[in-house]
This record gives C-alpha cells, sequence and structure tokens, in this order.
C-alpha cells in the first residue's frame, strides 16, 4: 500500500446530468484539469508497493502497458494509419470505451476528448471497443415522418439476428451493409441534412472486406470520423485486452483471493445501494453469489459461436483452483499453473470482462485517466470501493463526459413552462371568465357574482349553534345554485376564449410531442453533418485549452 488509501464519498447526482442544451458539455472535473489528474494517477499508481504478478506493480502496469499497445496498434492499423510509437512507460494514457454501436454526440465526446487531450499533450489516447457486451440494434435510429409529426424509423445495416456479444456477431447481409448510407441519406435527405456517414462510410465497407466480423467495420467507420477532426487514437477490443498476459495476471490475482475479492465486491455493491436508496437487488449490478462452495466473479465465459454467455466461479480444492462457467468445470490447476492454464483456456473458450472489472482493470493497469459518461461515473464508485479495500491502493481519479447536440432541423419555440401556462389560463377561463371578458353581458354578471361571494365571506357559521346553521342552510344553498348558474353563465359566454384555449392546449402538447424527437440528444453522431460535429470538437477543445 502506498499512503492512505482515499477518502470516498458518493458522486453528488445534481453534478452528473445530461446537458439539456444545444452544445453543453458537462465535464466533472473541468477538462483543463485532465493533464494535471494524469499526471497525478500516473505517480500515485507507479509509487504503489504494491507486489502484483510476483513484481511490483509499477513494473506489472509498465509490461501490461507495453503488451496492450502493442495489442492496439496491431488492431488499429487494420483501417487507419497509426501515429508513431510512444515510450509507453512515461508518456500518460487517456482511456475511454464503449460499444462498437452507432453512438450520439454525448457518448462520442468521449473519444473527441480522449482524442484531443492526446493531440494537445503529446500522449497517447486509448478506445476499448466493448465487443463483449450483447449486441441488440444492426442499424441506427433516424428521424421520420414530417415536422409535425415525426417518429423515430431504424435503418438496418444487416439482417437481424439473436442477441450475442458484439465479438459473435457476423455480417449476413453485405449488400445491405454496403447499401447502407445511402438508405440513412435517403431518410436525412428530407430533413435537408447530409450526414456525414456518407464520408466515413466507405472505411466501413473496406474494413468488412478483411472478415466477416461487425466491429471491425463499425470501429473504422468510427475512426474514420474522428481523423476527419486530426485524432488519432488506438482501438482495442475487450475481446483482444482480455487474452492479453497482463489481464490473465490480473485474473489470478483475484483467483488467488477470491473470498476476500467477493465480500469486498458485494460490500461495494451494498454500500452503493444503501447510499443511492435503491431497493432493487439487481441493480446497478447482481451480488455475487456463492453456490455450493462455489465463489462468482464478475467475468463471463463462452465458446466461440454461441449465444449464451456463462457467469464464471471458483471453487478451492485442497492446493487446486476449479473454474467453472455455469456448472461445467473449466480447469483445475494449482496457483502457480493458473496464468499457462487460462492462456490454454482462452484457445478454447473466451473468457471475458464484465462491466465493472473492463474499468478496474483498465484504469489500474493501463490508464493514467479513464473519460467516463455519466452512467459509467456513477457506477465506478463501486469500482473505487473495490479498488480501495481489496487492493489496498489510492484510488485513481476519473473524469466524467457527456455533451448534447441537435439535429439541425427545425423545431417548435414552445417549452413545457408554456403549456403549464396555458393549462392554468384554461383553468381559471372556467372558473373565473369574467377576468378575460369585457362586454355588456358579462358585466352585470361578473358584479352579481362579487356580491354573492362577498355575501359568502361574510355569513361565518363560526360560533352558532346547530340551529343557527341549519336556519341558514337553505339561505347558504341558494347562494350557491346562484354562484353556480353565474359561473356557467359566464362560461359560456367565454366559450370562444376556452375552445382557443383548449386549442392552442393542443397545439403546443403536439410540438412538445415532436420536439421530443426533433431535438432528441440521442440521434447518432454518424447522422449529423460534419460541420455540425465539428461545432462539438471545437468546443471540446476550447474546453481544455481554456486556463
Amino acid at each position: 500500500m502506498s499512503g492512505s488509501l482515499t477518502k470516498l464519498k458518493p458522486l453528488n447526482d445534481r453534478m452528473y446530468r445530461a446537458p439539456r442544451e444545444h452544445g453543453e458539455i458537462l465535464s466533472v472535473p473541468l477538462l483543463r484539469s485532465a493533464q494535471t489528474l494524469a499526471e497525478g494517477n500516473q505517480r500515485q499508481l507507479n509509487s504503489a508497493t504494491l507486489q502484483f504478478a510476483g513484481v511490483l506493480f509499477a513494473e506489472y502496469r509498465n509490461n501490461a502497458r507495453q503488451e496492450i499497445l502493442e495489442v492496439a496498434t496491431r488492431f488499429t492499423s487494420q483501417f487507419a494509419d497509426v501515429p508513431e510509437a510512444r515510450d509507453s512507460i512515461s508518456t500518460p494514457i487517456y482511456v475511454t470505451g464503449h460499444q462498437p454501436q452507432f453512438v450520439h454526440p454525448g457518448v462520442w465526446a468521449k473519444n473527441l476528448a480522449v482524442g484531443l487531450l492526446a493531440k494537445q499533450h503529446g500522449s497517447i489516447g486509448l478506445n476499448l471497443v466493448v465487443d463483449n457486451d450483447v449486441a441488440d440494434l444492426f442499424g441506427v435510429h433516424v428521424p421520420d415522418g414530417t415536422l409535425q409529426q415525426p417518429h423515430l424509423n431504424t435503418v438496418l445495416f444487416d439482417d437481424p439476428q439473436l442477441p450475442q456479444p458484439w465479438e459473435e456477431v457476423r455480417l449476413k447481409n453485405k449488400l445491405e451493409f454496403a447499401n447502407f448510407a445511402g438508405s440513412v441519406q435517403h431518410v436525412m435527405d428530407a430533413w435537408n441534412i447530409d450526414s456525414c456517414l456518407q464520408d466515413v462510410w466507405p472505411a466501413a465497407i473496406a474494413a468488412s472486406e478483411q472478415c466477416d466480423c461487425t466491429i471491425l467495420p463499425l470501429t473504422a467507420a468510427r475512426a474514420k470520423l474522428e481523423r476527419t477532426f486530426g485524432l488519432e487514437n488506438l482501438e482495442i477490443p475487450v475481446s483482444s485486452l482480455c487474452e492479453t498476459t497482463a489481464f490473465l495476471q490480473f485474473v489470478v490475482e483475484i483467483l488467488d483471493r477470491h473470498e476476500q475479492f467477493f465480500a469486498s465486491y458485494n460490500a461495494a455493491v451494498a454500500w452503493y445501494r444503501t447510499t443511492h436508496s435503491i431497493r432493487n437487488d439487481r441493480h446497478p449490478v447482481p451480488d455475487l453469489e456463492l453456490l455450493e462452495g462455489r465463489y462468482e466473479l464478475p467475468f463471463w465465459f463462452w465458446k466461440q459461436g454461441e449465444h449464451q454467455r456463462e457467469r464464471v466461479f471458483v471453487k478451492r480444492e485442497h492446493e487446486q483452483f476449479v473454474l467453472f462457467a455455469g456448472n461445467v468445470e473449466l480447469l483445475r490447476a494449482p496457483l502457480k499453473s493458473l496464468l499457462s492454464e487460462l492462456k490454454q483456456l482462452q484457445k478454447i473458450g473466451k473468457l471475458r470482462t464484465k462491466a465493472l472489472s473492463t474499468t478496474m482493470f483498465t484504469r489500474l493497469a493501463i490508464a493514467d485517466l479513464f473519460v467516463h459518461g455519466i452512467g459509467g461515473a456513477k457506477y465506478d464508485e463501486i469500482t473505487d470501493r473495490i479498488i480501495s479495500n481489496f487492493f489496498k491502493m489510492q484510488v485513481p481519479a476519473f473524469l466524467t463526459l457527456s455533451a448534447t447536440l441537435h439535429l439541425p432541423v427545425k423545431s417548435f419555440s414552445v417549452t413545457q413552462e408554456d403549456l403549464l401556462t396555458l393549462e392554468k389560463q384554461l383553468r381559471d377561463l372556467k372558473f373565473n371568465a369574467e377576468r378575460y371578458l369585457d362586454s355588456a353581458e358579462a358585466s352585470p354578471l361578473a358584479l352579481r357574482k362579487q356580491e354573492l361571494l362577498a355575501e359568502q365571506n361574510a355569513a361565518q357559521t363560526i360560533g352558532l349553534s346547530k340551529r343557527e346553521r341549519h336556519r341558514l342552510r337553505p339561505i347558504n344553498r341558494k347562494r350557491h345554485l346562484e354562484l353556480k348558474s353565474i359561473q356557467q353563465q359566464l362560461e359560456k359566454i367565454a366559450s370562444d376564449k376556452i375552445e382557443q384555449c383548449q386549442l392552442n392546449i393542443q397545439n403546443v402538447s403536439s410540438q412538445l410531442k415532436a420536439n421530443s424527437v426533433l431535438k432528441s440528444r440521442e440521434f447518432a453522431a454518424v447522422l449529423f453533418p460534419t460541420q455540425s460535429l465539428n461545432e462539438l470538437v471545437q468546443r471540446l477543445r476550447d474546453a481544455i485549452q481554456t486556463t
């Protein structure tokens, strides 16, 4: 352990709300502090006195960074020019990651920031292609319909397939894949938008000729778009990350102390639920389970071509560790042979991380600064506690980033406040129509209403006997009926205004519903024109350079 452990506090949810306005950026802490954070994390991690994989943690980390950058360079060079190799020991590495599907600009901003930071500071940007997650959308949502009644449609780049890890997805319909950009642009033409997808999709088509997998061409298209703005991030699939010696050494460390890790993991999840008042015992992640002496670990296992991922368990029997996928035994070996056995296991199957173990390994072994989205930042509160309590290390800081861009389409200048104002006006028109009327017909009714209300206010029954209250009841009843009659007459006189207000409410409601599509922040970045995306790039660049 190096120094005292980090004092961990829960995140302030109010600080971690997605930006609502076009062009707005959320960065916690500010992007201009990224270099300082990265340098501080690097010093902190390299000074750790922890023994890891038989060596000091700093040596393990240096070896891991070198190995993983070599793997990332080989993968990236399949579809893009790779920047000159840099010293992996001293050069800061900025890391982010996401599934390979199309993402909106708020998510993509992480890749931009990592690339811009690398460019600004002469360092390295690395993106994890999270291909161990399940693929469920083989296309992109696009705006369809009319300005008044827009709706979402889905344009596919391939035939739908059963849910399965992205790593296993293979292209089924290469003709549909080749025509994808044209199909998207056909829809976007109705909105007078030239999407940047047309410019980057040839890179995806070229990559698809190298293999029938999906992650390579999708990554190639995104990398092409990023290089349009001069960014040169390296890319590495999580599947490749998990086959490195560094990752398997990380697994061995957890296997060696799996009971302690199990307790630390579940304690951190329980803390998160208590702190955030969460009652669902499956959120944000399920507890690890102990089944018949077998301890669950935060990993998946499956074999090539399988769609179902199995949970991984470990059990110690005498001096051997027995690893299971579900109920199926995968291997048994003593501690000294675990690493070589895990390497053999990766040749017949796929041992992969879950979300928390992905970022845990990455933040410890690779990154000098990890850039999270809002969801990942919240969940990594759990990771922070595991790092602190299990590894007994200072927790490296991370940066949380998101942004909002709206497609350059017309929308309606109405707000939810406008609707609330109209609804309040409608209620007032029905109960106080005289406020909106100026006519000879309404004036005497309004005057009589005021007289009756004054009489009603003056007719106090407090302190009166039951007999006296009973005597006044017919008078009060008569006054109530007259007031009701006057209100109905005034409402009838104001019927045109009431109908107009109801029509206004209907129009504003329809426009707000249309705006929920037209001004959605969820549209994929590839639907935007390059100029719109360049505005986001420039905003991020300015945020990094601000002093």
